[in-house]
């Protein structure tokens, strides 16, 4: 599985806002490869209806 794909598990599977320590530490990736990829995911959604939101350094997906 990519970094993407269980970026978006963790993110779909939480009810809450997630902040980015907790995507690394699951992820076991750094923090610099994390935000890359939530960028990337950012763009892709952002053409698909649902949103990847940031907050305080924390993410979740929206309905757009």
């Amino acid at each position: 599985m990519n970094l993407k794909s269980i970026i978006e598990t963790i993110l779909f599977v939480r009810a809450e806002p997630t902040d980015l320590k907790t995507i690394t530490a699951i992820t076991a990736e750094g923090e610099q490869t994390v935000r890359a990829a939530l960028a990337e995911l950012v763009k892709e959604y952002s053409e698909r209806g649902i949103a990847l939101l940031e907050k305080d350094d924390s993410w979740q997906f929206a309905s757009s």
